[in-house]
């Protein structure tokens, strides 16, 4: 168990869905988190494909990044792969629809998710939500709350390191978060929080969001 917190996808997941206690250096065994919900919020609290409604595209998820690359290409082609004429996402014909609008790593009125790659040894990869401002609102016609746009920081030093899968699956796991998911631990998902006590671990071979993933969003949003 203590090898496995040398590696820093592990790691982070362990400081953050996980209770662990150590004790003169004997890391006891944790108490992983099981999301049964799968959801970790709804609009207006989270609102990224009901925005792309509002703006005429529904399903279409524009994002910025400080450091375009084809990882994130490739992750967007998976996405839409895996939730294109699926049952379980029926209200978005095309699926989610990620599309790269600017590499210049700032906001403007179209972009949904920012794509942050800076210092961050704390962990591989985190979410952060922020509510959409009146302004924004007010330019897409809609009142306040509008919901959320979010940034997904990513740590440089993880990243160089990381082979492209990994890279691909965790910008996948972090979008993820900002279509409104949580971990999710009972069965298959790109959700799963890379753990061995989480469904076996197996978030390690999963490429493409699951059926568990996909009902995840659509229970999100109204």
């Amino acid at each position: 168990m203590v090898i496995l917190l040398h590696n820093p996808m592990l790691k982070k997941f362990f400081k953050t869905y996980s209770i662990s206690v150590l004790v003169f250096g004997v890391l006891l065994a944790p108490a992983v988190l099981v999301f049964a919900n799968h959801t970790k919020g709804a609009y207006p609290s989270v609102g990224h494909l009901w925005m792309s409604g509002q703006k005429g595209y529904s399903g279409l998820i524009y994002t910025t990044s400080n450091n375009c690359n084809s990882s994130e290409l490739n992750a967007y082609t998976r996405v839409k792969n895996s939730t294109t004429g699926t049952s379980e996402m029926s209200r978005w014909a095309n699926g989610i629809d990620m599309r790269r609008y600017t590499c210049t790593g700032t906001w403007n009125n179209y972009t949904d998710i920012y794509l942050q790659y800076l210092s961050h040894p704390s962990s591989p990869g985190d979410n952060h939500d922020t509510v959409n401002s009146s302004s924004f609102c007010s330019f897409w016609g809609v009142s306040h709350p509008c919901g959320v746009r979010s940034t997904d920081h990513f740590d440089t030093a993880w990243w160089n390191n990381a082979s492209s899968l990994s890279r691909e699956r965790l910008i996948m796991h972090e979008t993820g978060h900002a279509f409104g998911l949580a971990e999710h631990c009972t069965s298959d998902a790109i959700m799963n929080n890379g753990l061995s006590t989480c469904n076996g671990g197996k978030w390690t071979a999963i490429m493409q969001y699951m059926p568990t993933d996909r009902t995840g969003i659509n229970n999100v949003y109204p």
